[in-house]
């Protein structure tokens, strides 16, 4: 990644609410951009106990950087921690403005009496590593998924269909002969359907999920904006598969997943990503990104067969940078990744499982 510098004055400023447009607009049209940096993912987590800090660089009436900065109090310690899931997004080839943002980061996480501060920005592992990094630690635990399966939804939906896997194309046909069919929306009786599902894949495989409230609050804050969208495939009129997909710009991500053991052996999670593939072309989403595998699996592995399932759509393997942060307090550091280690293990078990690797615990979405 080659470096540049510009020298534009740039201010920092904390954008409010009556701007969301412009934040929403610079976001997502950068290529760093990710529904998790979005002005309504801020006021989705501060409704789930955060608070938002929509940091922006400003020049000359547009924006030149962005950091959704996710602040969790801990308590009556005073004290807490920053996150800023898949971000922040700026143009990480100069390295002024890369510095003039990562300043006022700074200044926010002192300001707040933040322990640390960590940054997951879609920047690719095998892309030269930004200047920034030299100043980071690479982070325990991660929260976010490093690898993931993309889908260009650019091509013809032929070909589309002619890139996967045997196997997944058969699967898409025994579902049609089947009388698979698929329904989506965003209202509560949607979400009610899919949590089903994923209370049954919880009880299966013994992870822990989010309540139904979450995903109702959920449907509440992203569903006006349509960047949130429900599916569920059934069969004889019975749900059997589920999954819940976040959009943003011209992307999108398959963030939560249920399915039934009625479903077995018909067809119906293939199916059911084969019709969300086609809702979202049909919008003009030019990406579906399946969220979630583990990097280098074996057949021993337990999940070898999420890797699998997701690879036979024929996406592009994806490894980002991961997870770095930045330590204002080493103690306060330590003690939170002793308190949090049990914790941090779980929502990895999730995201293992059903690509649920959000941030915020299992299943938590950025």
């Amino acid at each position: 990644m080659p470096s540049r510098t510009s020298q534009a004055p740039w201010t920092p400023r904390v954008i409010p609410p009556e701007e969301r447009d412009r934040w929403n607009e610079f976001v997502a049209s950068s290529t760093y951009g990710h529904i998790y940096q979005s002005y309504e993912w801020g006021e989705f987590r501060e409704a789930e106990g955060w608070r938002a800090h929509p940091l922006a660089l400003e020049a000359d009436g547009r924006l030149w950087g962005a950091a959704l900065m996710l602040e969790k109090p801990l308590g009556r310690l005073g004290r807490s921690v920053f996150l800023v899931p898949r971000g922040p997004v700026v143009d990480y080839e100069d390295e002024a403005r890369v510095s003039a943002l990562w300043e006022a980061m700074e200044q926010t996480v002192r300001r707040n009496r933040g322990i640390f501060l960590r940054v997951s920005p879609e920047v690719r592992a095998d892309a030269p590593r930004p200047p920034l990094f030299t100043h980071l630690r690479p982070a325990r635990g991660e929260l976010l998924h490093r690898c993931t399966f993309r889908l260009s939804l650019l091509p013809e939906i032929g070909e589309i269909r002619k890139r996967m896997e045997g196997r997944t194309r058969s699967a898409i046909s025994r579902a049609a002969k089947r009388g698979v069919e698929v329904t989506s929306g965003s209202g509560e009786e949607d979400v009610a359907r899919f949590h089903a599902l994923l209370r049954e894949t919880s009880a299966r495989h013994g992870f822990r999920i989010q309540d139904e409230a979450f995903f109702r609050n959920l449907a509440r804050v992203l569903g006006p904006s349509e960047r949130v969208r429900v599916f569920v495939a059934e069969v004889d009129g019975r749900p059997v598969s589920g999954a819940v997909v976040l959009l943003f710009g011209r992307k999108s991500w398959y963030t939560w997943g249920g399915s039934s053991v009625a479903g077995r052996g018909t067809g119906a999670n293939e199916r059911l990503h084969w019709e969300i593939l086609g809702w979202l072309r049909a919008r003009g989403v030019a990406v579906y990104d399946l969220h979630g595998v583990a990097c280098h699996p074996t057949p021993e592995d337990k999940t070898w067969g999420v890797y699998l399932f997701k690879r036979g759509f024929g996406g592009d393997f994806v490894e980002w940078v991961g997870e770095w942060d930045r330590v204002f307090s080493t103690l306060g550091y330590q003690a939170w990744r002793l308190a949090w280690a049990g914790y941090l293990g779980l929502a990895n078990r999730v995201s293992r499982f059903s690509g649920l690797a959000g941030h915020g615990g299992p299943g938590g979405g950025g």
